[in-house]
């Protein structure tokens, strides 16, 4: 059994693991700096999502009214994993690399366990999660109409 200072390097390691995938897949696009440039700018955009609803929670304490806690760690994997699940298709070479059925699916599967383990970890409790996964939802989906 690993020990809780193995699983937490493991946590820690989840976001930074992401942005660099993420990175590798804007990265293809290096020949065409306007794709390149648009997919930096779709990033950039959707990654104030998960601060702007941080900020929101700060000024208005909304989750310190339940008695609940913003995981600002969930929303910002689930926005990687939202990029790299819907808005990073791009060339043929990325969709084979980062969207093969395999890795296509391992996106909500890694957010899936991320958020195991994070409960594991005690870091939030599932209801902190989820809360904040259904606050973020509605600003994904307009992110991704909007980025049409």
């Amino acid at each position: 059994m690993l020990n809780y200072q193995t699983i937490d390097a493991i946590a820690d390691a989840y976001i930074p693991t992401l942005l660099v995938v993420t990175a590798l897949s804007m990265a293809i696009h290096f020949k065409n700096p306007h794709t390149l440039l648009t997919s930096i700018c779709k990033l950039a955009l959707l990654m104030l999502l998960p601060y702007g609803l941080m900020l929101a929670d700060q000024a208005l304490h909304l989750w310190q009214k339940l008695h609940w806690d913003y995981s600002t760690h969930t929303a910002v994997a689930a926005t990687c994993c939202w990029y790299l699940f819907w808005l990073g298709k791009g060339t043929v070479l990325a969709s084979r690399i980062f969207h093969s059925r395999f890795i296509y699916s391992l996106w909500p599967l890694s957010l899936a366990a991320y958020l195991t383990l994070m409960d594991y970890q005690n870091y939030h409790s599932w209801q902190d999660m989820l809360s904040t996964l259904v606050a973020l939802a509605p600003l994904l989906l307009m992110h991704k109409a909007a980025s049409r």
